[in-house]
């Protein structure tokens, strides 16, 4: 049987997302694979995060940690040296593939709209369906597939997929 998350679980699947990336970058806080469950590893990774960042080790996430989680998640996302991923549009890959796809997806349940099918190719209209998502994600209508794009769009498809 496949195993979902359901709708309580989203902030702290978020909260483990964000964790697993900060301690990518800082081996002082331990690693925790998101699951959405607030579970011993993520009480654990919590409480390494709130001991470096001079916080109340607790393991409990209180709004000062939360913000304190989110402000160091997004400093990182903003520190990646190549933070603009851009595809060619004459490349064929499989990921502009998956990024169309989800693309699609989101737009059929957003806008009721058919959108591109899929062809592996970053084109004009890739960038424009990318453009979209953007302006209803509140960032930045760039049209490239960047890093915090492409977290944008896993977040609004992973919560879409969601019963």
């Amino acid at each position: 049987m496949k195993k979902t998350r359901n709708k309580l679980g989203t902030p702290v699947y978020d909260l483990q997302s964000m964790l697993r990336s900060i301690s990518s970058g800082n081996v002082n806080i331990l690693p925790v694979i998101p699951d959405g469950i607030y579970g011993p590893n993520t009480y654990a990774s919590v409480q390494s995060f709130q001991s470096f960042y001079g916080l109340n080790p607790t393991g409990i996430t209180d709004y000062i940690t939360w913000n304190r989680i989110v402000s160091e998640y997004e400093k990182g996302l903003h520190n990646i040296p190549a933070c603009q991923i851009k595809y060619k549009p004459v490349l064929s890959n499989p990921e502009i593939s998956i990024l169309q796809t989800k693309l699609k997806h989101l737009k059929a349940i957003y806008l009721s709209e058919n959108a591109i099918e899929p062809n592996g190719r970053f084109d004009e209209e890739t960038a424009t369906m990318i453009k979209w998502m953007q302006r209803v994600s509140g960032l930045r209508e760039t049209g490239n597939a960047d890093i915090l794009t492409q977290h944008a769009l896993e977040g609004m498809f992973q919560n879409s997929i969601i019963d």
